[in-house]
């Protein structure tokens, strides 16, 4: 190991200025002043500093022993003055399929009438991508990808106020006189198509923001509460004119496999001709992206 180390950095810092690039040559440097190689257990890792024509210069490679592992590089220079014959260039994009992801969070809704609101630690949002295909960079910086998956929303009201369908328009109303109130919920089954950048600032540590596409193929209602004579009355609801489309914009953070987000809804959950114009907000988290 020692005298690979010791070719390693004699290889970079000596090349001759006719040397014959190889198929596999990552980068050529002509007259380093710093190389230090570094090995941990099966891995490698290789710093340059400084140049005889740029001593600001900076060159940072790690290769792990993982043939699936991303190789990380890194280059910073105030001069272009030296050649670099890259094997990956940073404009190359490699395509993965992926599979798998789930989220949990709790969800809010905007819009509604005065005395009326959406208790946002009893409404809640679960979701689930089933695959994708992802667009990543060769130094795995940057990845871009679109996924199919499956939402569940769930908004629940509280207070004096409920959900009701008053022939084809959905009404928000008041409880019978006496009522002892259980619950009103309006539910939001979605198939979904997030579309999302990803930035990496390490291996592990993550940011992203995104849009993501909601066909909303079903909706109901449901209200419970025990009316003045003590009868337990259950309202349950259909065909409530939801939106067939909609989109929310979407960030994130993520560190390996656990994640937080928020979305917003900026259009309309109802259709505003049959019932109020709710918009809504979510935030939670992730697990397994």
């Amino acid at each position: 190991m020692k005298h690979l180390l010791l070719f390693a950095c004699a290889a970079l810092m000596a090349l001759p200025s006719g040397a014959t690039v190889g198929n596999d040559t990552i980068v050529d440097v002509k007259n380093a002043h710093h190389v230090l190689v570094t090995s941990s257990g099966n891995n490698t890792e290789i710093t340059i500093s400084g140049l005889d024509s740029d001593p600001g210069y900076h060159y940072h490679y790690f290769k792990a022993s993982d043939p699936d592992a991303q190789t990380d590089i890194e280059e910073k220079a105030s001069k272009w003055d030296f050649s670099i014959p890259l094997k990956r260039s940073s404009n190359h994009f490699s395509s993965d399929i992926v599979c798998g992801g789930v989220g949990f969070g709790f969800a809010t809704a905007f819009g509604l009438p005065e005395g009326a609101q959406i208790d946002m630690g009893n409404s809640y949002e679960i979701f689930f991508d089933l695959i994708g295909l992802e667009y990543s960079s060769s130094t795995r910086k940057h990845t871009f990808s679109v996924r199919f998956g499956f939402d569940w929303k769930n908004y629940r009201m509280t207070g004096q106020k409920r959900f009701m369908k008053d022939g084809t328009n959905i009404i928000i109303d008041n409880y019978p006189e006496g009522a002892d109130i259980n619950f009103s919920r309006l539910h939001l089954f979605s198939l979904t198509f997030p579309f999302t950048y990803e930035y990496h600032f390490t291996r592990n540590f993550s940011a992203y923001m995104g849009a993501i596409l909601y066909f909303n193929t079903y909706a109901s209602l449901k209200t419970r509460y025990h009316n003045a004579e003590g009868e337990r009355v259950k309202e349950f609801y259909k065909g409530l004119h939801q939106r067939k489309l909609t989109v929310d914009l979407t960030a994130g953070l993520r560190f390996k496999w656990f994640g937080a987000y928020v979305k917003y809804n900026p259009c309309h959950i109802l259709n505003p001709d049959f019932g109020p114009s709710l918009t809504s907000l979510s935030t939670g988290f992730t697990f397994f992206y």
